[in-house]
């Protein structure tokens, strides 16, 4: 599966957390049943917060990390009210070569020198593949993988130095440091928050389930 559906209905004008996932979302915000606006999203690189108003509806599909589409394509139909996973998922799959590569790249131990000899090209070929594909650098998705995995394992009751060691940190302060680049919270204030680690657990750059998600 290329890409997950989500929604999420506003009760009352407020600010919501965006997390990095290494995905891009097409969005359809709607509300009294008229669409006001279609987006896709751009990657983040760090937590932001977005405002929304009560009352907005939004329709989104989370797109495989590495997956693109033809976004005025897509707008034209969704401002028609078309169902748009089909064609999200033919548009999604023409660029395989990418989604692989960065699923290998978010892989536990991985690295680009790894990805570069799976892929049969040097590492400066495959740093060139990323940049002509208008994608992050191989770093980017080694480094977010390895965060997100190392958040979505705070759900357990692992010592954080222990968790440091599991996920290839040099020690516990160079995890937090990442956190804090990613996240913008620390692993004890993430594992404190409930709601966003919630978020931090939906599907996303090293842990695509294809399970559709009711609420983000």
């Amino acid at each position: 599966m290329l890409y997950v559906n989500w929604n999420h209905e506003v009760q009352h004008d407020a600010f919501q957390t965006v997390i990095p996932d290494g995905c891009r979302d097409l969005i359809i915000v709607s509300r009294s049943g008229t669409v006001e606006t279609a987006f896709l999203t751009k990657l983040d690189f760090c937590t932001r917060r977005v405002s929304v108003r009560k009352n907005q509806i939004f329709q989104g599909y989370r797109l495989h990390p590495g997956a693109c589409i033809d976004f005025h394509e897509i707008a034209e139909l969704a401002h028609k009210g078309h169902e748009l996973g089909p064609y999200i998922e033919d548009m999604a799959a023409q660029d395989n070569e990418s989604i692989h590569l960065i699923d290998a790249l978010a892989e536990p131990e991985a690295s680009t020198r790894k990805v570069a000899k799976l892929a049969g090209v040097s590492e400066r070929t495959l740093q060139r593949r990323f940049k002509r594909d208008q994608l992050p650098s191989p770093d980017f998705w080694r480094l977010l993988g390895r965060v997100r995995r190392a958040a979505q394992a705070l759900a357990d009751e692992i010592p954080l130095a222990q968790l440091a060691d599991i996920f290839g940190y040099s020690d516990q302060a160079h995890m937090t440091r990442e956190f804090v680049r990613w996240f913008r919270a620390t692993p004890t204030q993430i594992r404190q928050n409930p709601d966003l680690l919630k978020q931090i657990r939906q599907p996303g750059l090293g842990n695509w389930t294809g399970e559709q998600i009711s609420i983000r």
